[in-house]
């Protein structure tokens, strides 16, 4: 007894190494669940001499077995057009996923079950197809699960033995412990690829305000990646619009012409609204014209076979859209790889990845849209005391009034401030590189230095800084220059405030130059203080979105936006903003090409 035990036990060992060499096998790059069983499938027939072997995914929800992996003996030709969807309930495979265990059949074209049949006729008549044994592969976390069947067809009829039902054992632990490695390894490394693909450049620092489109077409991507999906379409509840909205489309092959874009309103699929308000994912591996293509597709031009629609949820769980996955058959209607639930897993792990993603994405564009709302709400005010100090300044001149002090200019000072606030509100809300330039000729001094420094005269009075302390000079010859004047204000205006806000002695020592220069191919501005310098280690990434100085812990309110900013308009003008140490301060050096100067 002991002899045999031993024996069993080796036999069962050589058996899991047999298998685990061949699933260890599979090209990494390559890790569905189909690409772990089809060595599985393929050891049994060659090294342990079956007919064939299928293994079939199990889905639950719709009743549903999927074929994911087969291989036959040599000399044997599995016909393409074989069943690839079986019905849990009516079929023979499906009894060992209702029972729970191994199923075996002396001759599937005799059956005493009425209700089940082996249902391929075909298939049975071309191979010759007698003796079957059905056996489920358990989730090794919760042995009630049955991940896969794998139904084992012997050369000649017969029933198993103690010996195959211990190899059978030992094959269904060994291929639940491979297929849910694998899948493990697989969510892994396709959470971690578009982790990778949606993390920021680190020379460019963090894009506060990421385009969604680029963003959700990155996500598309992966998911298209990660199954061989032939079209991802991503799907996102706007609430100002109160419906789901399309925000990527990718093909992993040539996308159908159309006449109209994405932004062009097509209707929403009935499964895209069953998913949303569910918040469950669905299967259909097979989509034929007893199902009701336009329940599953918006778009007459998307052919499909198979299809996966997983809700995309947030970190809280609540769905906020839909990914909808399709794939179709190639181009002689055969070579189809179903949909199965081991592509649902992955996918799910993508969009778990995702949902910090989304969270800032509708941050963003709740910031956004306060920024627009608090932008329009002030336009009209500030518009509006501009027009009355214009038109109660010349009245004055009419009457030749005249007042003991310029209130006409301190308050245009403050329109000015709150059109430059407006201008700061619009870049924050686009970034810079959105912003579009509206280039006239300008004379750097009269409109671009003598303003910022205007408007930086009412921030000075909180911190005891008198406007004589800033001083400008080397501008005479510079001539003129075609640049945005708004734009390269604020870009001025940002490193005045800074020089002022980070300044860390008395008030009174505090001095700024603005210094004008024309070199070979840029005209340059200068800004130079007398604060405490730039931290060396900040150099690299001071230009960075929300990184701040070492002086952050003053009283000086920031988000780290300013020179982020005043970077991106120096970059739109084709020019650049750098910065340099020098004893008792720095110098921030705007260049703006010669290109645009007259």
């Amino acid at each position: 007894m002991s002899t045999n035990t031993e024996t069993l036990s080796h036999f069962r060992l050589n058996i899991a190494l047999d298998l685990i060499r061949k699933c260890r096998s599979v090209d990494l790059n390559k890790i569905a669940t189909r690409d772990v069983c089809g060595p599985a499938a393929q050891a049994l027939v060659h090294v342990y001499g079956v007919r064939l072997v299928e293994i079939w995914s199990v889905d639950p929800r719709r009743g549903n077995l999927i074929l994911i992996a087969q291989a036959a003996a040599p000399g044997i030709d599995v016909p393409g057009t074989r069943l690839d969807v079986l019905s849990l309930s009516q079929s023979l495979t499906g009894e060992a996923v209702e029972a729970r265990r191994p199923v075996w059949y002396l001759d599937v074209r005799k059956t005493s079950d009425s209700t089940r049949n082996f249902q391929d006729q075909n298939l049975i008549d071309q191979l010759a197809l007698t003796s079957m044994w059905c056996v489920p592969v358990f989730n090794t976390s919760n042995p009630h699960q049955v991940l896969c069947v794998v139904n084992i067809f012997p050369t000649n009829p017969m029933l198993p033995g103690d010996r195959s039902r211990a190899f059978l054992t030992s094959l269904s632990s060994v291929l639940a412990l491979a297929i849910e490695a694998n899948l493990r390894e697989r969510a892994y490394r396709m959470a971690n690829m578009l982790g990778q693909r949606l993390a920021p450049n680190e020379e460019t620092g963090i894009e506060p305000f990421p385009k969604p489109g680029e963003v959700y077409g990155t996500l598309a991507r992966t998911c298209q990646e990660a199954v061989a999906a032939t079209v991802v379409t991503v799907f996102v509840f706007d609430e100002l619009q109160d419906r789901l909205l399309i925000q990527a489309e990718v093909y992993g092959r040539t996308p159908p012409e159309r006449t109209e874009g994405l932004e062009a309103v097509r209707p929403t699929a009935e499964v895209i609204q069953h998913v949303y308000d569910t918040n469950r994912e669905f299967l259909v591996p097979m989509i034929g014209k007893e199902n009701e293509p336009n329940f599953f597709l918006d778009d007459s031009s998307i052919e499909s076979d198979s299809c996966v629609v997983i809700p995309l949820q947030d970190v809280a769980g609540r769905c906020r859209g839909v990914i909808r996955i399709l794939r179709s058959a190639g181009v002689d209607g055969q070579h189809l790889n179903r949909f199965s639930y081991d592509d649902i897993a992955v996918l799910e792990a993508i969009v778990q990845g995702f949902a910090p993603t989304l969270e800032e994405l509708k941050k963003s564009r709740q910031y956004q849209f306060s920024l627009q709302k608090l932008t329009h709400e002030l336009r009209n005010p500030v518009n509006t005391v501009s027009m009355v100090l214009t038109k109660l300044e010349r009245e004055a001149k009419e009457l030749d009034y005249r007042f003991q002090f310029d209130h006409f200019r301190e308050g245009k000072i403050y329109t000015d401030m709150m059109r430059r606030l407006m201008t700061e509100l619009f870049i924050a809300r686009y970034g810079p590189s959105n912003v579009p330039l509206r280039r006239e000729s300008t004379n750097l001094e009269s409109d671009v230095v003598v303003p910022a420094k205007r408007f930086i005269v009412p921030l000075l009075r909180e911190r005891r800084i008198a406007a004589w302390q800033f001083t400008h000079f080397g501008f005479k010859d510079l001539g003129r220059i075609d640049v945005d004047p708004a734009l390269i204000t604020q870009v001025i205006f940002n490193l005045l405030d800074n020089a002022a806000k980070y300044f860390d002695r008395r008030p009174d020592e505090f001095r700024c130059e603005i210094v004008g220069h024309r070199t070979e191919r840029y005209l340059e501005i200068e800004v130079r203080d007398n604060g405490p310098g730039i931290d060396s280690n900040l150099t690299d990434r001071l230009f960075s979105y929300g990184v701040r100085g070492d002086n952050r812990h003053l009283n000086a309110f920031g988000e780290g936006l300013g020179l982020w900013i005043s970077r991106g308009i120096a970059v739109r003008h084709g020019g650049q903003l750098d910065v340099t140490k020098h004893k008792g301060g720095a110098t921030f050096t705007l260049r703006l090409p010669r290109t645009y100067s007259r």
